[in-house]
């Protein structure tokens, strides 16, 4: 019976409502498993996207590409080109929040060590 009245609450609310709250959080978290990612140093991945390389040849640490399965891949990219920020725990490994850049074309974070990490996909 409580679970009737608080839905009923809930729906007159938000008919009446003008505006909506939110907790303002724009992260998603993903999990990643030991079998759906592996780690590549990015200077012999080959990049085709010349804006990405440039800042690549420009940065004076050394940059990763995680390769993540397509479907995990797929799912952090809808996310990311939505605006939100999309944390993945890698497992053993660390967390990393990826961000979509649309001057580079491309889905990037940064590790603890502040080494630039590129998301892909492996086939």
């Amino acid at each position: 019976m409580k679970a009737v009245i608080l839905a009923l609450l809930l729906v007159v609310n938000g008919i009446y409502s003008s505006s909506s709250q939110a907790s303002g959080s724009n992260t998603v978290f993903l999990p990643a498993k030991a079998r759906q990612f592996y780690v590549t140093p990015a200077v012999r991945d080959i990049v085709t996207n010349p804006q990405l390389k440039d800042y690549l040849e420009q940065i004076q640490y050394q940059s990763y590409v995680i390769k993540v399965s397509p479907r995990l891949f797929q799912t952090a990219a809808y996310y990311a080109g939505c605006g939100y920020t999309v944390r993945i725990k890698f497992e053993g490994y660390e967390s990393i929040d990826f961000d979509y850049y649309s001057e580079l074309d491309a889905i990037m974070g940064f590790s603890s060590y502040g080494n630039p990490v590129l998301l892909d996909y492996f086939e």
